[in-house]
């Protein structure tokens, strides 16, 4: 799969339009590197571009906006300054998976279709990244993981508060522990 500007996505601004390739673009060589099974190391790029290339478009995109008188700026902006936290926070998570990792720990995420939490070993360097309640963690953190653990659930019950699925999995990895 990969994305096309398509005539009707341009803006008939050279600057925005510019950027917008720029864009299309990193994310193609992202979807690219996937495809090749090289996704984990590009993703680390692909978010650092981001990063940079949203604070400049952005603010390019605001200061035409302004000099247009465009009616929808103040909208504009508050969509663009929740997209800019989002995106800071997936990029510090991903960060800090990735010193884990780097310092020999294993990341485990939690996910329903994961593999059950008893299966695993939590005798060595362990984290775990426990989503949020309803929404779970965010496709870029979850593919950073080096496995995915469930908790089986029964009968009417198909998810757990976070803490409690947290306490969890930290329990078993204490019994894990002192059990070696």
């Amino acid at each position: 799969m990969r994305y096309e500007l398509t005539q009707d996505l341009l803006t008939g601004n050279q600057l925005i339009d510019s950027e917008h390739r720029q864009l299309f673009d990193a994310i193609n060589a992202l979807l690219d590197a996937c495809a090749q099974g090289a996704g984990r190391t590009k993703i680390n790029e692909t978010v650092q571009f981001l990063n940079s290339y949203v604070s400049k478009h952005f603010r390019d995109e605001e200061q035409l906006q302004l000099q247009s008188k465009y009616p929808g700026y103040n909208a504009h902006h508050t969509f663009h300054e929740g997209y800019k936290r989002e995106l800071a926070a997936a990029a510090n998570q991903i960060g800090a998976v990735e010193i884990l990792k780097k310092n020999n720990v294993w990341i485990y995420g939690t996910d329903a279709a994961g593999t059950s939490y008893t299966d695993a070993d939590f005798t060595g360097g362990t984290a775990f990244v426990i989503g949020s309640e309803g929404f779970g963690m965010s496709r870029l953190v979850g593919e950073k993981c080096d496995a995915m653990l469930s908790l089986p659930m029964r009968g009417k019950v198909n998810s757990l508060n976070a803490s409690v699925a947290a306490g969890i999995f930290l329990y078993e990895a204490v019994r894990q522990r002192l059990a070696k």
